[in-house]
């Protein structure tokens, strides 16, 4: 993010390619190709005020000689992504970046009876999980009454709520709506692996993306903040589910209309098999290709020859600025050398006319 593209030599296309910040890109829209360049403006203010404090860290405790962390970047060996390009934008790269998504992803185990009953009530199951850090039991009254909504519309799907205090709602909502389960936890990857889940209403983050990619479930994505947003776009952009504003987390119609087409449309269900096959398949798992690349840098380290050149080069020189300087002062002299002598074969003309009139 921010930052790290440049420092790592990487190119990024603003036109295509979303920021941190962007939920959803439309490449054939100037306002939203405009938003884009303005999130990662936003991103990279915070990003670099991080990145001083770092330098400035370690130059008062290593001595001014200590070199930055751009620098420290320009000359790295490898860069490991926690990044499945089979579930992300397909963006400009280097023979040194090298991605390892997935790699945390833990095998799924068998339920246990209390879970495999819940999971069983229904053919039907959508869990609902925002993670760790905001907590459903946080949300306002009007956002936890539009989710109960969005349950009473689907008597026939049962409901499991990450919810992490058992307060007046939780007690009052279970015993309303028999079709909801609230838990402080759940064994979320075996959960999605389950047959009978049928969508991951989650907030996005990384893992859980992983996660659901991995188990072949479509989701609607809620994303708050972080890499949530980028995360939310990949995978709205490679139809494997649906992005919903955290600021219409309100609104129930919208939820209720969501969750139905990602129910009785099979699409973004079979996009997300067909990923997860895809998955399963990789030539080589990121597991292999870490051990497998660590051990080639710790015997031969960096190479020149993966190193851009773009690293000593300036903004004006990397953007060829000076070249189009240059041909635009040619362009400039040419039309006016160009219309000079325009006006003075007019004017000759004209004085021939004359001595002859």
């Amino acid at each position: 993010m921010g930052q790290q593209w440049e420092e790592f030599g990487v190119p990024l296309p603003l036109s295509y390619n979303p920021s941190m910040l962007t939920r959803s890109l439309d490449v054939h829209s100037m306002a939203s190709r405009a938003w884009n360049i303005y999130a990662e403006f936003m991103t990279r203010i915070w990003f670099s005020s991080v990145r001083t404090s770092v330098d400035h860290i370690f130059r008062t405790r290593y001595g001014e000689d200590y070199p930055t962390l751009r620098e420290i970047c320009a000359n790295v060996a490898y860069v490991f992504t926690n990044t499945e390009p089979l579930i992300d934008f397909s963006t400009p790269t280097l023979s040194r970046v090298i991605d390892l998504g997935g790699l945390g992803a833990k095998q799924p185990k068998e339920l246990d009876k209390y879970w495999a009953s819940i999971m069983d009530r229904r053919s039907k199951v959508v869990l609902i999980s925002f993670g760790s850090m905001a907590k459903s039991s946080l949300l306002a009254p009007s956002v936890k009454e539009a989710i109960l909504k969005v349950v009473s519309a689907f008597p026939s799907v049962t409901f499991i709520w990450k919810y992490e205090e058992k307060d007046k709602f939780a007690r009052q909502s279970e015993s309303s709506f028999d079709n909801l389960v609230l838990v402080d936890w759940m064994p979320q990857n075996d959960i999605l692996d389950h047959p009978n889940l049928a969508v991951f209403i989650t907030h996005g983050g990384m893992g859980s993306v992983q996660e659901l990619t991995l188990r072949g479930k479509p989701a609607i994505l809620v994303p708050i903040f972080g890499d949530q947003p980028r995360n939310a776009a990949m995978v709205e952009h490679n139809k494997l589910g649906k992005v919903l504003s955290k600021f219409e987390v309100g609104n129930h119609e919208k939820i209720i209309s969501l969750l139905k087409e990602l129910i009785e449309n099979k699409l973004h269900l079979e996009n997300s098999q067909r990923v997860a096959r895809m998955l399963s398949k990789k030539p080589f798992s990121s597991k292999e290709k870490l051990l497998k690349y660590v051990d080639f840098a710790a015997e031969f380290g960096p190479s020149s020859a993966l190193r851009p050149q773009s690293h000593d080069m300036s903004f004006i020189e990397y953007h060829s600025l000076d070249i189009a300087a240059v041909a635009m002062a040619l362009i400039i002299a040419f039309v006016y050398v160009s219309l000079k002598a325009a006006l003075f074969v007019l004017r000759t003309i004209r004085t021939t006319k004359s001595k002859r009139d």
